[in-house]
């Protein structure tokens, strides 16, 4: 076994809300609204429910093969060579979301922080934090969760009450003028960086039990969710919608705003490290799906062997993944996306469910 740590049932739902706040906290609202206008604040309690049905299917999979990762159990479904063919696809799926999110923190960084320093050095202090940390395992990522997980819960909350009396209910008015239809268009693009998390496929067999995992797993999706709606409701009912859309970051602009008796102010540094935490969360455990993902395909004795070669190989890749942030934020909003995302974590985990269980009622049990 490559990976010996394990992880609680506590620790799984941290990781959970992690993964699912992270990368999305800051510009979410911005990508919802563009679609679903004053209507956004809706979307969310949608996309919770589209979460939880992803975590049946995945934690079905886990009771299938309690021992195994994704790669794993795809050459167990589909045989050796096809087996190992996809999961090639997932590990690229993998490296390629890890090298967007480096992107993402790291044009954060450069736009509200560092704006002369070069993207390529920002991306190389990322990544050797993110080796470091992966290196180290999945179980003390999950022992930092825990430590990170209630400065974030405070952050959220004084962003929420710090603008409590910004808010314009008229923002949010006239109320599904036009139908269902613009929610649900938001709700894809929200589905799709929150909840189509192929990841997890790579941390459940972690985890030291199987019973009670749904639970814990749904308590993640609705806490994380629940977070993220805060976000969006106050970016839409303080901002309005024309400059929640225009805006590439609205919860960064709406920390700016706080201004508590002229006494509270500057939250936006601490909004900032907020990011930057829950981004490398999630940035470290794609990578580390993908250095797993690739060791047991490969038949490596240890992951850590490939950990500083692909980093290198993911400095360069998140640089030329995008030729600016513009297009970055295009792409991430595009269907094109979506669809990708759909037909790799979702369509395909949902016929390797389906074959298991066919060649299950035949008998087959390896």
């Amino acid at each position: 076994m490559l990976e010996k740590g394990k992880i609680s049932l506590r620790q799984f739902s941290v990781l959970v809300i992690l993964i699912t706040v992270g990368g999305s906290m800051i510009n979410a609202p911005a990508f919802i609204a563009a679609y679903a206008k004053q209507d956004a604040w809706l979307v969310p309690f949608i996309g919770m429910g589209v979460g939880l049905l992803m975590a049946w299917l995945y934690t079905s999979l886990k009771s299938m093969f309690p021992d195994q990762t994704l790669v794993e159990y795809s050459e167990r479904i589909l045989g050796k060579w096809m087996g190992k063919a996809l999961s090639l696809v997932f590990i690229l799926h993998f490296f390629v979301t890890s090298a967007l999110l480096l992107r993402l923190g790291s044009d954060f960084i450069i736009v509200q922080i560092l704006m002369e320093t070069p993207l390529e050095v920002i991306h190389i202090l990322f990544v050797l934090i993110v080796v470091m940390g992966v290196g180290l395992g999945i179980e003390t990522l999950a022992r930092m969760g825990e430590l990170v997980l209630p400065v974030l819960f405070l952050l959220i909350l004084v962003l929420f009450l710090g603008n409590i009396t910004n808010i314009e209910i008229r923002n949010l008015q006239p109320m599904l003028v036009e139908g269902l239809s613009p929610v649900l268009k938001g709700t894809l693009v929200f589905t799709n960086i929150t909840f189509f998390e192929l990841v997890y496929l790579m941390i459940l067999p972690r985890v030291n039990r199987v019973k009670g995992i749904y639970p814990a797993f749904a308590k993640g999706i609705l806490i994380g969710g629940g977070v993220l709606w805060a976000g969006v409701f106050s970016a839409v009912s303080v901002l309005g919608v024309d400059a929640t859309v225009r805006s590439i970051y609205p919860s960064y602009t709406l920390a700016k705003s706080i201004s508590i008796a002229n006494i509270i102010e500057g939250i936006e540094v601490f909004i900032t490290i907020l990011w930057i935490v829950t981004t490398y969360f999630k940035l470290a455990l794609y990578f580390y799906a993908a250095v797993v993902g690739l060791a047991q395909t490969f038949e490596l004795r240890t992951y850590r062997a490939v950990l500083l070669p692909l980093g290198m190989i993911l400095v360069i890749l998140a640089v030329v993944i995008s030729p600016n942030e513009v297009v970055f934020m295009t792409l991430m909003k595009s269907r094109s996306w979506f669809y990708y995302s759909a037909v790799v974590a979702l369509l395909i985990p949902l016929i390797l469910f389906f074959v298991a269980k066919v060649r299950k009622k035949q008998d087959w049990n390896g």
